[in-house]
């Protein structure tokens, strides 16, 4: 794990190395769980699937190509987090899962793994939003 070294200026943040099998290129802000096939290292990540939403460990902190390592977000502030907006307005403060087979986080009324910390208005199409990230 690497530990953003401490300073007044930026909230804390603490990153892990994992590799990408996820079959493509993730980009900065997607999420990514650990991979529980019988391949499973504890190393290796992929986009979120029902079974294995509670072994989420992250967002990728920049683009990860397949088949390569790259620094996942496991705890503190991201700036640009990938949502599925719906309809209706989320309030700052919402709490966020994974989504099932998707890169990007949704709102939830229970097991916040990421709090929300901006507003977004109603709307259907996929945005980046500031988010706190509690994975560890």
């Amino acid at each position: 794990m690497l530990f953003q070294q401490l300073n007044r200026s930026d909230a804390e943040m603490i990153f892990g190395i994992f590799k990408n099998v996820s079959g493509g290129a993730v980009t900065s802000g997607s999420v990514l769980q650990l991979d529980i096939s019988t391949d499973a290292d504890g190393n290796r990540v992929v986009k979120p699937a029902t079974a294995g939403l509670a072994c989420v460990v992250g967002l990728a902190a920049g683009s990860i190509a397949d088949e390569d390592y790259g620094l996942v977000q496991i705890y503190g502030y991201h700036s640009s987090a990938l949502i599925q907006r719906t309809d209706t307005t989320a309030p700052a403060g919402a709490q966020l899962i994974a989504a099932n087979g998707q890169h990007y986080l949704v709102s939830t009324s229970a097991g916040p793994n990421f709090l929300l910390l901006e507003s977004l208005a109603a709307s259907t199409t996929t945005t980046t939003a500031k988010v706190h990230i509690r994975c560890m």
